[in-house]
């Protein structure tokens, strides 16, 4: 009877503790290719290589996203690689698809840049839109549009102004097999 209860212990503790293992691996992961794209942007690694790094840490935190469902994190940073990489239609979709897992307005703020790299229209309103989310952004929004985003901030923000954040953008259509 004592072993059957041994068994059973080792059993449930492996049936808790499984899961947070891999999600520890994918943690591990992400801290891995964060700090890779760190030292790729920091000006350490020679130009002619710091574009296919970037293109490969995307690529590994796109696919690190499964294993950690839920969380904006990877596909945010990879979104942010490929813009690195000059990959500005890539880091759209990944932006959008950190959305998908919740609304930060780190991640409206990098899509209005990745928006704004191809001269699109969409990227002020997701620069306002960041910054009605968490005002200490404007710090982000690149110079030309700052004294627009401000701008249309007060006027919202004046009596008689909407107290809601400014609605998104008409975005791109996510495409469900990167997630």
């Amino acid at each position: 009877m004592k072993a059957v209860r041994i068994v059973l212990a080792v059993a449930l503790l492996i049936g808790v503790a499984l899961p947070e293992l891999s999600r520890y691996r994918a943690e591990r992961g992400l801290r891995r290719l964060i700090t890779a794209a760190m030292v790729a942007a920091s000006g350490r690694v020679p130009p002619q290589t710091a574009g296919a790094l970037f293109r490969e840490v995307s690529q590994r935190l796109e696919e690190l996203g499964g294993a950690m469902p839920g969380d904006a994190r990877p596909r945010m940073f990879a979104a942010s690689a490929a813009m690195l990489a000059g990959n500005h239609d890539r880091a759209i979709e990944l932006y959008m698809a950190a959305l998908g897992h919740g609304e930060r307005g780190e991640i409206d703020v990098n899509l209005g840049l990745a928006f704004a790299r191809l001269e699109d229209s969409r990227a002020e309103a997701m620069f306002v839109r960041a910054v009605w989310l968490s005002p200490a952004l404007i710090d982000s929004v690149p110079e030309t549009y700052r004294g627009r985003v401000r701008q249309i901030i007060a006027r919202r923000s004046a009596p008689g102004g909407s107290f809601d954040p400014p609605a998104l953008p008409v975005l791109p259509i996510r495409s469900a097999s990167h997630d």
